[in-house]
């Protein structure tokens, strides 16, 4: 299946994530990093979390089609606490990006990895 990102998109995309990933490894954080889209859902939409499963707040809703960059670990302390999703059926989401280009959005937070298909990241 063929991913087509809108003209200049990958290009304004390429340079986010050139810096995010430069920022991460300045840090010591691991680069261990991926990028989905979310799947279409009965909903219409995928639920956004403050940690990984249902019991943890909701922090936003990810509409079929958008575009993130997933962290590598199963393990976060990013909201506080050390979270972590044992069975690996949950993925950290480190940044948005909408399908029709534009400025990464800042939410970072828990999605069931069910709901969502692993793509090429256009930056690597």
């Amino acid at each position: 299946m063929l991913f087509i990102l809108p003209q200049g998109f990958s290009r304004v995309l390429a340079r986010i994530l050139l810096s995010l990933t430069s920022l991460g490894a300045a840090s010591g954080v691991a680069a261990a990093q991926t990028c989905a889209v979310t799947r279409p859902t009965s909903d219409g939409f995928l639920m956004l979390r403050a940690g990984p499963s249902t019991a943890y707040e909701a922090k936003g809703r990810l509409l079929p089609g958008d575009f993130f960059l997933v962290a590598g670990e199963r393990c976060r302390k990013d909201f506080g606490s050390m979270l972590c999703s044992e069975d690996g059926r949950w993925v950290f989401v480190e940044r948005v990006f909408p399908p029709q280009g534009g400025t990464a959005d800042p939410r970072q937070g828990w999605v069931n990895g069910g709901f969502i298909r692993y793509v090429g990241c256009p930056f690597r």
